[in-house]
């Protein structure tokens, strides 16, 4: 009897950490959806640090809940909402490369330049090339 009271008393502690497991997955899949979310309505905020700031964490906490659901870093996708406005700004707007460099927030335009050429893949002003003859097409 005592044997059948320790399994059963086990089935019960196991069936409630698997409970925690899937309540603590849920609650950093809502961190992340949140934080993706304060992304899209914030570009201006830069630093992981201030998202982790106005949503109450510590920066590591949000970092690694992040990586954690999708397998990338907090500034991957600040990075990547980055180089989509820029992309936007780049095929619907007039401003020149490096207005539209200081409007996403970056100072240096060379900086500026190679950033977009690794995540893109080419130059923003070949972008704007290929961008205007799709326009023209």
């Amino acid at each position: 009897m005592v044997t059948a009271l320790i399994y059963q008393l086990a089935a019960i502690y196991l069936s409630m950490e698997r409970f925690n497991l899937i309540r603590h997955f849920a609650r950093s899949i809502e961190i992340t959806k949140a934080f993706k979310q304060a992304l899209r309505h914030n570009l201006k905020t830069r630093r992981p640090s201030e998202f982790a700031d106005k949503m109450n964490m510590t920066t590591s906490y949000l970092n690694d809940t992040v990586r954690a659901v999708t397998g990338f870093p907090v500034t991957y996708y600040i990075q990547q909402e980055m180089m989509r406005e820029t992309q936007r700004l780049l095929y619907y707007s007039s401003l020149s490369v490096k207005e539209i460099g200081n409007t996403i927030g970056f100072e240096d335009e060379k900086y500026f330049n190679r950033l977009f050429r690794k995540v893109i893949g080419i130059s923003p002003g070949a972008f704007r090339k290929r961008a205007t003859y799709e326009l023209q097409k």
